[in-house]
């Protein structure tokens, strides 16, 4: 199966149309920090800082499932597509299970997060690369299922590859956030927007958990 289309493309739409998530969780701390009042090359910075590390963290859990037998790759693609339905579920706001997750990462966050400190204030690009890169590990139940794909890949340069997506996806929203947050939240948090782009990660994760089972066509 053409991992284009099983595992990146997934993982880009969810990041894509998980933006109203991605808003909640991080533009307030995108204004906190000043990202979004200050030179917007910060913001960007900040953004790669933060991409980079889902790409890390996805090389490492690739590189893992690596060990583990072959016969395991479809059991985790099927848990993988599982995943995506839970977040158009939970972008719908239908079903909050990612939640869940979340606090899976909370004791490695409490290790991390005074280096937030460090990193203050963020008046260069290397400083805002730096937060970026911290807040990168903030738990985050979105990111956790997308890590999900990247262990179904079973390799690391396509495990970092699926987190890359991922962010690339996070990207309008966040970058929006630095630089028009109020106009942006405005679009995201409006009462058609999570439905909608709930229900196309929902019909993505179906299509395939069916293309698995050999019930939908799928790319060779």
């Amino acid at each position: 199966m053409n991992e284009l289309y099983y595992l990146l493309l997934p993982a880009l739409l969810s990041g894509l149309l998980g933006s109203g998530h991605c808003i909640a969780m991080c533009g307030g701390i995108v204004s906190a920090l000043g990202l979004s009042t200050k030179n917007r090359w910060l913001g960007v910075g900040y953004n790669l800082g933060r991409v980079g590390t889902y790409v890390l963290i996805g090389a490492i859990t690739g590189a893992a499932a690596s060990f583990l037998p072959t016969q395991a790759l479809m059991p985790l693609r099927i848990i993988a597509a599982l995943l995506v339905i839970a977040v158009g579920l939970y972008i719908t706001g239908w079903w909050r299970v990612l939640i869940r997750l979340e606090a899976v990462g909370q004791g490695v966050w409490r290790h991390l997060q005074p280096l937030t400190k460090k990193v203050m204030p963020i008046n260069s690009l290397p400083r805002a690369l730096a937060a970026g890169a911290v807040w990168g590990w903030l738990p985050c139940g979105l990111v956790y299922s997308m890590l999900g794909l990247s262990i179904a890949t079973q390799s690391a340069s396509m495990g970092a590859l699926v987190m890359l997506f991922f962010g690339l996806g996070t990207l309008p929203s966040m970058l929006g956030a630095t630089l028009f947050l109020t106009l942006l939240q405005q679009v995201l948090r409006s009462r058609w927007f999570p439905t909608v782009a709930g229900v196309s990660v929902i019909l993505m994760g179906v299509w395939m958990l069916l293309s698995l089972l050999g019930v939908a066509p799928h790319a060779h």
